[in-house]
């Protein structure tokens, strides 16, 4: 009986090591990393896969504004929430309200 609650409690304390561990390796620093290769990691995260150099140029670029943006509001606004990257990080403002909001312009709805 002893070495069954002896055996338990070890395992119960590496899986928790465990968990630990990949909590911490999955949160990723973007200040540790250059953008470039934070961008990348997050690409193979969303499995994000650009048809040319130049659009993933483009992309880099809008993911480094949202990133400024990001750290500037976490630094700076006094809100019970905090930002964060997510699968829409490469996407403009004027891009996501135009695909994600809902709104379709030119429909008349008949009465």
């Amino acid at each position: 009986m002893v070495l069954g609650v002896s055996y338990v409690l070890v395992v119960l304390t590496v899986l928790s090591m465990d968990v630990r561990i990949s909590q911490a390796t999955s949160r990723v620093d973007f200040q540790e990393l250059s953008i470039a290769d934070y961008f990348q990691q997050w690409m193979i995260q969303f499995s994000r896969v650009y048809s040319t150099e130049a659009e993933k140029q483009m992309r880099l670029e809008v993911f480094k504004k949202n990133l400024e943006y990001i750290e500037d509001f976490n630094t700076k606004a006094n809100k019970s929430y905090k930002l964060g990257v997510n699968e829409f990080t490469d996407q403009t403002k004027e891009e996501f309200l135009a695909t994600h909001t809902g709104l379709i312009r030119g429909i008349v709805f008949e009465k």
